[in-house]
């Protein structure tokens, strides 16, 4: 299989995973619901700000990026921000996280967790993304040679 020079992804959760956000809150927020009584003052208090603080709505799906192109060489363009791809995400056969690192020339780079989606990309893009995952490129990899075992 010929690998591309590049390809573009598109960032963020899909239908399935915002509905199963949405209902795993639902349910906690009936959980607790259904044992307020039983609770405690302030560890009903605490179970509130958590749910406040993890509501799906209030935050929004935005993060800000929408698109991600990665070349082959393991730099990383975002939305005109230019990186490094650190390779060896997690992946699955539904979605991936990328771990990018922006290279502004800071003492400490910032490093972004993003999510690909498997349903959001073509399904040739989503291939080579995971064969990418697997043999990362060179500047993610750190490889000791030694001599005269």
């Amino acid at each position: 299989m010929d690998q591309p020079a590049s390809i573009e992804l598109h960032l963020g959760p899909d239908r399935s995973h915002r509905l199963a956000v949405v209902l795993l809150w639902l349910l906690a927020l009936t959980n607790i619901a259904l044992c307020a009584e039983n609770l405690a003052w302030p560890w009903l208090a605490a179970a509130g700000l958590l749910l406040v603080a993890l509501n799906p709505w209030f935050y929004g799906w935005a993060t800000g990026l929408d698109k991600v192109q990665i070349f082959r060489d393991g730099t990383a363009i975002t939305s005109g921000l230019h990186g490094t791809w650190k390779g060896q995400g997690w992946a699955s056969p539904w979605a991936t996280i990328l771990c990018l690192e922006e290279s502004a020339g800071r003492q400490a780079p910032r490093v972004s967790h993003v999510l690909v989606c498997a349903s959001r990309n073509s399904t040739s893009d989503y291939r080579h993304l995971l064969v990418w995952n697997r043999y990362p490129p060179a500047r993610a990899r750190s490889v000791v040679v030694r001599s005269g075992l």
